[in-house]
C-alpha cells in the first residue's frame, strides 16, 4: 500500500517538463547531424535526383583486375598520365527507392486507400451454415 497521498506526495520527483542527460544528449546529437545535413543538402539532393534517374558512371580498370570509379575530370587525367588505358562506361538502371523517397518528400507520401470489401455470400451457404448450427446446438443439449 503506497504510503501517503496526493497531497503529501506533491512536490516529488522531476518537474514537468524536466529532460534527463540520455534526452538531452540524443538533442545534442540530433542537432549536430541536422547541421552536418544541411550544409550538403543540395548536392545530396541532386545526387538522389540522378539515382532516381539513373546513372552513368565511367570506371578505370587496372591491369590487377580491380575497378576505380572517376569522380572527377582530374581523376580522368591522372589515370590517362599514369597509363590506364581501359576505361569502361556503365549505365546504371534509375533507382526506384530514390524516386519512391524523393516522391514522398517533395509532394508528401501518399495516404493508404482504405479499400472496401465486399463479400456476398449466396443464399445456400448461409443456408448451409444455419442448419450447421442447429445440429451443433440440438447435439449439446
Amino acid at each position: 500500500m503506497p504510503k501517503g497521498n496526493r497531497s503529501t506526495n506533491r512536490g516529488r520527483g522531476p518537474k514537468p517538463g524536466t529532460k534527463y542527460a540520455p534526452t538531452i544528449a540524443k538533442e545534442a546529437a540530433r542537432e549536430v547531424t541536422r547541421q552536418l545535413i544541411t550544409a550538403h543538402i543540395e548536392p545530396m539532393i541532386k545526387a538522389q535526383v540522378a539515382a532516381a534517374q539513373g546513372l552513368t558512371v565511367a570506371v578505370i580498370r587496372r591491369s590487377d583486375g580491380t575497378f576505380r570509379r572517376i569522380d572527377s575530370p582530374e581523376m580522368l587525367d591522372q589515370a590517362l598520365a599514369d597509363g590506364e588505358t581501359k576505361i569502361d562506361i556503365h549505365t546504371l538502371a534509375p533507382s526506384t527507392p530514390a524516386f519512391t523517397d524523393l516522391m514522398n518528400r517533395a509532394l508528401d507520401k501518399p495516404k493508404e486507400q482504405a479499400q472496401d470489401v465486399n463479400l456476398t455470400i449466396h443464399d445456400d451457404v448461409i443456408k448451409h451454415l444455419n442448419a450447421a448450427r442447429k445440429r451443433a446446438q440440438s447435439h449439446h443439449s
